[in-house]
């Protein structure tokens, strides 16, 4: 296996082993409050100008599209690496050669 294949690997295992925690779903879920919280018309109240408010709100969905485009990447690993283990651990899965 090349070096390139192996950090892919350990990088899905990294990733599965965080997304099975209990940290990784009360993180997400605090990061999910947070990013409705900034989102949120309330919080918007102190922009007077529309030009100020129109850039504040691209910004605030820029932010929220990262945040969900990682956890969308790290979930994303971990069920590869699920996906990868369950191929590997299947027999069906491989071409036996014969000897005759």
């Amino acid at each position: 296996m090349d070096q390139e294949t192996r950090l892919l690997q350990l990088e899905m295992d990294r990733a599965r082993r965080l997304t099975d925690s209990e940290e990784w779903k009360w993180a997400k879920g605090k990061l999910e409050n947070m990013i409705s919280a900034v989102l949120s018309i309330e919080t918007l109240a102190d922009y007077k100008t529309a030009g100020a408010l129109q850039l504040e709100i691209q910004a605030r969905k820029r932010a929220k599209g990262l945040i969900k485009s990682w956890f969308e990447e790290v979930e994303g690993l971990a069920t590869q690496q699920n996906y990868n283990k369950q191929l590997k651990d299947s027999p069906e899965n491989y071409i036996v050669r014969e000897e005759e």
